[in-house]
């Protein structure tokens, strides 16, 4: 059996989509599919699929099978991989830890966004040699958030801004505290600039007993659950589509809150 009938039997018999999408990189690179759009197709990294090939150079089907790592051998001793573990499954950080306190009562994730009204064509159907077209007003505008997540009960608030600079953020720190009115706030965001400006300083010594930052570190957006959101909405609800603003839409700043 040559390489390519063996990997489409074993993509057959796969019985979950790890297995499967693992034999698919493999199957398409020997069709002769380049790894960048292998990795395209199955919407992993270059490298990702990269390793999936050696997997299957060095040990066949067998090296694809999860669990098998042909990975360099680990600079760490047991011991050290032992509290690496404990620590991992039984250490939280200190503000989680206020949390379950009840020294804390609100963990919030904050971030702004850009919603533009020209939004890209992503992944979607349409005919072969048809792209499809979206429709819009040609106008370059668009909507900033400012937002947050709750960490404990998954509300997100929300304001709409005109811009997003120091007295933007400001203005939401404010309304944050009105829509929280008691109890202890950690929130947790990046290092941007407009986080620090003076004036942020001097509301947060005034507001110290009620409100504390915690700044993440650079280049770290997978540790912000909220850009979750941004890139949900923005992929599943905006792109591909304009929403035309209707003429009776009150103009102005707006507020929203889901759960």
């Amino acid at each position: 059996m040559n390489v390519q009938s063996q990997l489409k039997e074993a993509m057959k018999s796969a019985t979950d989509s790890c297995h499967y999408e693992r034999y698919q990189a493999v199957y398409l690179y020997f069709n002769g599919y380049r790894m960048k759009e292998i990795a395209h197709i199955i919407n992993r990294r270059r490298e990702t699929v990269g390793a999936y090939v050696s997997m299957y150079r060095n040990n066949s089907l067998e090296g694809l099978n999860l669990g098998h790592s042909s990975g360099k051998p680990s600079k760490l001793s047991k011991e050290q991989q032992t509290i690496i573990l404990e620590t991992v499954s039984t250490k939280v950080p200190a503000y989680l830890k206020k949390l379950v306190n009840e020294e804390v009562q609100h963990i919030l994730l904050e971030d702004e966004s850009m919603i533009r009204d020209y939004q890209a064509i992503q992944r979607t159907w349409f005919l072969k040699g048809q792209q499809r077209i979206i429709s819009t007003y040609g106008q370059h505008k668009g909507v900033r958030l400012v937002g947050t997540l709750n960490y404990a009960t998954g509300e997100v608030f929300c304001a709409e801004e005109e811009k997003l600079d120091a007295a933007a953020f400001l203005t939401f720190l404010t309304a944050t505290l009105e829509h929280y009115p008691t109890g202890k706030i950690v929130m947790i965001l990046d290092d941007a600039r407009i986080h620090h400006a003076k004036l942020i300083r001097s509301f947060l010594g005034e507001n110290r007993d009620r409100l504390e930052l915690v700044y993440l570190p650079p280049y770290s957006p997978e540790l912000n659950l909220i850009e979750g959101l941004w890139k949900w909405l923005k992929e599943s609800v905006i792109n591909n589509v304009f929403f035309r603003m209707s003429k009776n839409c009150a103009q102005g700043k707006r507020i929203y809150r889901w759960y």
